[in-house]
């Protein structure tokens, strides 16, 4: 059940962004912006300060990272709930979030109205995750039990990003075999099974997830003999 009155904690690091936010969502039947911050040092104050329902932070702001705040809070018993903005979609954010219990995910792009809705069913207790961001969130099932929802790149084993790191440098199957002491064969499981999970069947676009998701950097990909 929606609560008459939700408590709400703005934070974002963008003086415009934050003030539009709290003048358009103090509009909003039922919703009252308690505090808005510029940072999550700030927010983790506000929230020990107000106790507030909901919590709606920026992902990308200096100073301390929006989620260690919220896993601090969270872990000190606090009921606030935690929705998170961001510009960018990817999934280790997605992942950050469902590992910390957070109550939803929405891009910058999301509209008053969607916004307002997710701070609603987050106070009666759901989780709302935007359109974009519930096509990255795969809930398996192992029988009739469901597991705990996961990011795509988390459906990926520790060989099949290390792979993935190779495809996405641009080696080729037998190069890539040579360097991580794998058959060539074994290698195009890994391929196709990395290309099922992700769903994404190209190499232009696997090598577009890995940068995204920052799988790529100087680093050679290393690993044991496991397959």
């Amino acid at each position: 059940m929606v609560p008459a009155k939700i408590n709400l904690v703005v934070v974002d690091d963008h003086p415009l962004v934050r003030e539009s936010m709290t003048m358009l969502l103090s509009t909003e039947s039922g919703l009252v912006v308690v505090a808005s911050c510029a940072t999550a040092d700030a927010a983790y104050d506000a929230v020990q300060r107000h106790c507030p329902d909901v919590v709606l932070m920026d992902i990308e702001m200096p100073g301390t990272s929006a989620f260690k705040v919220a896993a601090d809070l969270l872990k000190e018993g606090h009921s606030a709930r935690f929705i998170f903005l961001s510009a960018y979609l990817t999934d280790t954010n997605v992942q950050e979030i469902l590992a910390l219990g957070g109550a939803g995910y929405l891009l910058k792009s999301a509209g008053l109205h969607e916004i307002a809705e997710a701070i609603r069913t987050v106070a009666a207790g759901g989780t709302h995750f935007g359109a974009e961001v519930a096509r990255r969130v795969s809930s398996e099932r192992t029988g009739a039990r469901p597991q705990a929802p996961r990011s795509r790149l988390a459906l990926l084993t520790s060989r099949e990003k290390e792979v993935l790191r190779c495809v996405a440098s641009d080696l080729s199957g037998k190069e890539i075999a040579n360097l991580l002491d794998l058959s060539v064969r074994t290698v195009d499981r890994h391929k196709s099974n990395i290309m099922e999970k992700l769903a994404i069947h190209s190499q232009v676009g696997l090598t577009r997830f890995a940068f995204a998701e920052g799988l790529c950097d100087a680093r050679s990909p290393t690993g044991g003999r496991s397959e």
